[in-house]
């Protein structure tokens, strides 16, 4: 058998083309949306990475609050600080 070789109808050839330069498009629209997705994934990763070690000096100021809550209700028993004045007012057996 032998080998011919034939041109194509022109706008064959220009559906083909244009097909494939469509497609070469696509895989380029979607690797970048999946490189866009995985910066995204990074980012998140590191906010949560963020939001846990704030969540744990939260968790460590409130500790140190509730401590300095439970010392200054011995020392002024029924006692209300004022932040303001920077004061607190308390019973006094005196």
């Amino acid at each position: 058998m032998a080998q011919k070789t034939e041109n194509l109808p022109k706008e064959t050839l220009e559906l083909l083309i244009n097909s494939q330069t469509k497609a070469n498009e696509l895989i380029i629209n979607l690797g970048q949306i999946h490189l866009r997705i995985r910066d995204f994934n990074n980012q998140i990763a590191k906010l949560e990475e963020s939001k846990l070690e704030i969540e744990s000096e939260i968790d460590n100021s409130s500790k140190q609050f509730s401590e300095l809550i439970k010392t200054l209700e011995l020392q002024y028993p029924q006692g209300e600080v004022d932040l303001q004045e920077g004061v607190v007012i308390f019973e006094s057996a005196e």
